[in-house]
């Protein structure tokens, strides 16, 4: 009876060992920002309409450049990467010139600051200011720009206008380029983010889990890809890919992520864990 006993545990426990293992991964992502837009992995112009006069010009190129520079510092880690463009001072907008501006810059997001619109000083130096900001996504889900307004008053001004002594109101220009930049950088969430592997194999589903764990995607990708390759079990493989998937959603690919996502249940694993992951890459897509 024994016997039968130690063999009968025996073939559970070959069985349990043959079976994935998932463990998670917690890790702060980055998510859309407050205005629904998501850079990450885009290129992006910034634009800024000619002025009427000095004043204006002045204004708008040391607004949109302070505008990039926090946009850089938030995605792209302060490397200056975001080109800055003028346009002659236009009527109106419409959704073919954003088009053009996506062609001659050849950004895929494209934002464009109008001409300020100035008040009438009080009498005690305060200038009103009126803002408004276009951005187009042309990789967004809907082909559609939205426009976004703003207002502020500048302080403070002793000269006898503005017209004669711009310098006044140019030295608010960084800051209000800052504050445009605050609806557009990212939203951090805390997300947990499961990967497969298995305990008793004679793969190495160790090394990938370990640079995992050590922030290191691409490392794990390229150990996962290994491994991949060298196995010949079909749900081995699915595993695998879709740990790759899970790495490049991590890393911000996600359609990179939705082709290796596709690719592990073209294994017909029927892995638990797929149709949450294809959720998540749909919501970012």
């Amino acid at each position: 009876m024994r016997s039968i006993i130690a063999a009968a545990a025996a073939s559970i426990v070959s069985a349990i060992s043959c079976m994935p293992v998932t463990t998670t991964v917690y890790l702060d992502l980055r998510h859309p920002s407050e205005s629904g837009i998501d850079l990450a992995g885009k290129s992006v112009s910034v634009v800024y309409e000619e002025g009427t006069c000095a004043l204006d010009s002045v204004f708008s190129v040391n607004a949109a450049s302070s505008f990039a520079r926090a946009l850089e510092k938030d995605y792209y880690g302060g490397e200056e990467l975001i080109d800055v463009f003028m346009v002659p001072s236009r009527d109106s907008v419409d959704l073919d010139f954003m088009h053009s501006l996506v062609m001659d810059t050849e950004g895929d997001v494209v934002f464009l600051l109008e001409r300020p619109q100035w008040g009438e000083a009080d009498a005690a130096g305060s200038v009103p200011l009126k803002i408004k900001l276009y951005s187009y996504d042309s990789m967004g889900k809907e082909d559609t720009f939205a426009s976004h307004n703003g207002s502020t008053v500048i302080k403070g001004i002793t000269g006898p206008s503005l017209m004669d002594e711009p310098e006044e109101a140019v030295s608010h220009s960084d800051r209000i380029g800052q504050l445009m930049s605050r609806k557009f950088l990212s939203v951090w969430k805390t997300e947990g983010c499961s990967l497969y592997y298995y305990e008793i194999v004679t793969e190495d589903w160790e090394t990938p889990l370990e640079y995992a764990y050590g922030m290191k995607w691409k490392e794990a990708v390229d150990s996962w890809i290994k491994l991949l390759e060298s196995t010949k079990n079909t749900e081995h493989k699915a595993c695998a890919a879709y740990n790759i998937a899970t790495a490049f959603y991590v890393m911000g690919d996600f359609r990179l992520s939705q082709k290796w996502l596709d690719q592990s249940d073209s294994f017909d694993a029927n892995l638990p864990l797929s149709a949450g992951l294809r959720k998540k890459i749909a919501d970012r897509l």
